[in-house]
């Protein structure tokens, strides 16, 4: 996808950080979290907005089903 292993780590790191407690896995820290990343790919200027958007719209759609399917039955 053009990204460097820096910008696959930096990514990797804070999504591990923030979501290292299952209790972050609202609704809100989700939108905040990809907010966050979609900042830091629009800076690294590797792919275009609508390319950030498709990328971060599936995360989202991982994240939201980790949390649904998995985190809720843990809690």
């Amino acid at each position: 996808v053009g990204y460097t292993e820096a910008h696959i780590d930096w990514i990797q790191n804070y999504l591990s950080q923030t979501f290292r407690d299952k209790k972050n896995y609202t609704k809100d820290t989700i939108y905040n979290t990809l907010r966050t990343v979609r900042q830091y790919l629009v800076q690294a200027k590797v792919q275009s907005l609508t390319h950030i958007d498709a990328q971060l719209k599936s995360l989202e759609e991982l994240i939201e089903h980790w949390r649904v399917h998995t985190i809720r039955d843990e809690l």
